[in-house]
């Protein structure tokens, strides 16, 4: 029973997810010039991430098997090309950090456009059953999430399956079973992110910091009504209530933040110990 329960939140996430995606996709159609080419500085800041440890290992490799063929010619080749690939890196980086977040500006604010517009249109009904802080909240504070996903979503998405194919293509050239072992603990770090889901926690946290602003405005616009009843302290109480519910939620949402840092901190740990382990092993026994 449990488990139908369980699976039925899933699919209804799943249609939530794609309902939002589908409302979004429009917003961000006027800018695929903008999102191809930050997708191409992200591709190009991911080539010089890789090219790194291949310089070093050309140098190193031909110092240990032929040292009288590392020449001068060669280290100042390997440097000028890495050089090279730093102000490449550097450009990119601008881009991604400038365009790809105005970008995400254009959206934010056509978003707050038609928001405020459908707000225009809404009965007298929704303004008695909504308090204003959470509308408030809305078009402020979480359409500036929205511009961080625009810019952010895709190009981190796209870095992340770069890297993880390249990387598996290179060193697959080097050692496929050292490669393939390594990689078996890409999927359980998946998971275990999986199952921190913060999703929830951040959520709490923008309907509860939306109940402060309504309490603020209530409190403020009424404030000749509290003077006149003297409910100063009523007043305080109530909004130190919901100012540490915000508190114990905050510290939750923080405390899933860590947990997923120290466990991504502790998987790149277990790749490395599967890299000298694995790696060890292979020198032993040829």
């Amino acid at each position: 029973m449990r488990r139908k329960r369980f699976n039925m939140e899933s699919e209804k996430q799943k249609k939530r997810k794609k309902g939002l995606l589908r409302r979004f996709l429009p917003y961000m159609k006027p800018h695929r010039q903008t999102i191809a080419i930050d997708l191409l500085c992200a591709s190009l800041t991911c080539l010089c991430d890789l090219v790194l440890p291949l310089i070093l290992r050309t140098i190193t490799n031909t110092a240990s098997t032929d040292l009288a063929s590392l020449t001068v010619s060669l280290v100042l080749k390997m440097a000028l090309l890495y050089f090279v690939l730093r102000i490449i890196d550097a450009a990119a980086q601008y881009y991604m950090a400038d365009m790809g977040h105005v970008m995400g500006v254009y959206i934010e604010t056509k978003m707050r456009e038609d928001a405020f517009s459908h707000l225009q249109l809404l009965g007298h009904n929704y303004y008695s059953n909504t308090k204003i802080g959470q509308i408030m909240g809305r078009i402020t504070n979480d359409l500036f999430e929205v511009t961080e996903f625009a810019h952010h979503c895709p190009e981190e998405f796209f870095i992340a399956f770069l890297k993880i194919t390249v990387s598996f293509i290179i060193l697959c050239t080097y050692n496929v079973p050292l490669t393939v072992m390594i990689f078996l603990c890409v999927p359980l770090m998946a998971f275990v992110s999986g199952m921190l889901n913060m999703r929830d926690a951040f959520r709490s946290q923008r309907v509860q910091i939306g109940e402060l602003n309504a309490q603020i405005e209530d409190s403020l616009l009424g404030e000749r009504v509290v003077k006149a009843f003297s409910s100063e302290k009523a007043e305080e109480e109530k909004f130190s209530r919901g100012n540490h519910k915000f508190e114990a939620i905050k510290k939750t949402s923080y405390r899933f933040m860590a947990l997923f840092q120290a466990s991504t901190r502790l998987f790149d740990g277990l790749m490395y110990l599967v890299v000298i382990l694995g790696g060890g092993l292979f020198v032993i026994y040829g």
